[in-house]
């Protein structure tokens, strides 16, 4: 086996050693020169004696090469592949270099380049949905904002604003256009009955949907879904609100007729120009009005879609009606 003359490292082959890359010195030996049998003269025994080599005119062979020492202490660490002889070593230590290979670094996320763009990237989506999130909250804010309604709607029910004529940013002021009414053709009219105090006579007819009084309704017996009412305001006028008291609003110590009596619970309004909205109702007394988009009307068609079971009367009552915005 053959060592390096310069660091000590166990060569197996090749020209340079495989640490350090110094060159390998190619070792000299000696020829040994064996003495020749001599015969003897005449054919006698051989002789025993031991001839001297003849060193005439022989050339004394090259000096061999300094053999450096084997080193001493622990072994150097194993060869580095690929290696080039101009490649000098590491002076790390084995433990050292054992250490790195088994516990290779791990670069944060934050750290490497690719880290750094998907940290942008995360940040940058996580800003647009706060700032998408704010902006719905505004509009919400800003637009759907509820409040009372100025003919007297119920808490809870949505009114749209609308420009005045001249092009302002300010909605016009609107009418109560409940009084224009001249007639409301109804389905039907249930009896008249009698006030259980004073023995008075009470009335369900169609008047009483545009009266102002809310102790009054129209009345008609049975389940009135899929009827109509046809309201006439006598002349064109700009809607901009509808609304109505779902029920017989009427109540006194022991009678309630509004849980009696079936309440309107869905109907459509619908105008001149064939267009329509529907209003959903609550169990509510009061009156639930909503805004609608600017219409010019004469007539208004309301249509029952749906009533609610009653408490022990069977008869759809409304008790008022609600028209508004600007007449002419």
């Amino acid at each position: 086996m053959t060592y390096c003359t310069t660091c000590g490292h166990q060569i197996a082959l090749g020209q340079f050693c495989h640490q350090c890359g110094a060159p390998i010195a190619e070792p000299v030996t000696e020829p040994i020169a064996e003495p020749p049998l001599v015969a003897p003269v005449g054919g006698g025994a051989a002789s025993t004696a031991v001839r001297e080599p003849a060193t005439a005119g022989l050339t004394s062979a090259a000096p061999t090469a300094p053999i450096t020492p084997l080193p001493t202490g622990p072994l150097p660490p194993a060869a580095r592949y690929p290696l080039y002889a101009t490649e000098h070593a590491s002076p790390a230590t084995t433990e050292q270099t054992a250490e790195r290979a088994a516990v290779p670094p791990t670069p944060t996320t934050a750290s490497t380049p690719r880290g750094r763009r998907r940290a942008w990237w995360i940040g940058g989506v996580a800003a647009l949905v706060v700032t998408g999130a704010g902006a719905v909250g505004a509009v919400r804010l800003v637009g759907g904002q509820e409040g009372p309604s100025p003919l007297g709607a119920a808490a809870g029910s949505v009114r749209e604003g609308s420009e005045d004529a001249a092009g302002g940013d300010s909605p016009a002021p609107t009418e109560d256009l409940t009084p224009l009414v001249t007639t409301v053709q109804v389905p039907g009219t249930a009896p008249d009955s009698a006030d259980a105090r004073t023995g008075e006579p009470v009335t369900f007819g169609s008047q009483n949907l545009t009266d102002g009084d809310e102790s009054t309704a129209w009345r008609v017996a049975g389940d009135a879904s899929g009827s109509s009412l046809v309201i006439d305001l006598g002349r064109e006028v700009e809607l901009r609100e509808v609304g109505l008291v779902n029920g017989y609003a009427k109540s006194y110590p022991g009678y309630d007729g509004y849980r009696a009596n079936r309440r309107v619970s869905a109907v459509r309004w619908t105008f001149d120009d064939g267009s329509s909205v529907v209003q959903r109702l609550d169990e509510d007394r009061s009156m639930q009005a909503i805004g609608i988009d600017t219409v010019r009307t004469e007539r208004v068609v309301l249509e029952i879609l749906r009533t609610a079971a009653p408490g022990g009367r069977n008869f759809t009552a409304i008790s008022e009606l609600r028209l508004g915005g600007a007449d002419g």
